[in-house]
C-alpha cells in the first residue's frame, strides 16, 4: 500500500484562521495527528487525555481535542491528537467524517462511493 502527503487547511472549532499543513494519510491512525505547538497557536483545546498504542506496540499517552479541517472546499470538524512529532498524520476518522478515501493507486483523496455507505439497518 502506497502512502502520500495531501495539503489540509487547519483551525480551532469555530475559528476562520486556517493554517496549512502537510499532512501523511494514514488509514491505519484511528485519529488525525498534528504537532501539539501547531494546535496550541491555532487556539484549539485539549478536551481529555488518553492512551494510544503507537505503531511499534508501544503505549503513550496524549492530549485530544477537536479541530476544523478544510479538505478539498469542504469543513468539518474531527478529533485531533496533540503530538509531539514533527510527522502530521490524516487519520481514518477525519477521512470518515469527510467521506473519502485514500487512492493508494494515484496518491489522492476521492469521495467514497456510496457502495461504502450500507446501513446496517433495513426497514
Amino acid at each position: 500500500m502506497g502512502s502520500f502527503t495531501v495539503t489540509v487547511e487547519v483551525a480551532r472549532p469555530g475559528g476562520s484562521e486556517f493554517q496549512n499543513i502537510d499532512a501523511v494519510v494514514d488509514t491505519g491512525a484511528a485519529h488525525s495527528f498534528l504537532l501539539a505547538s501547531f494546535l496550541e497557536d491555532l487556539g484549539v483545546p485539549r478536551a481529555r487525555t488518553r492512551a494510544f498504542k503507537l505503531a511499534d506496540g508501544t503505549r503513550k499517552t496524549y492530549d485530544l481535542g477537536e479541530a476544523r479541517f478544510r479538505i478539498e472546499g469542504r469543513e468539518m470538524n474531527s478529533p485531533v491528537v496533540f503530538g509531539d512529532e514533527d510527522t502530521a498524520l490524516l487519520g481514518a476518522t477525519t477521512l470518515e467524517v469527510f467521506d473519502l478515501i485514500a487512492d493508494t493507486t494515484n496518491l489522492r483523496l476521492i469521495d467514497a462511493p456510496e457502495a461504502l455507505l450500507v446501513s446496517v439497518f433495513r426497514g
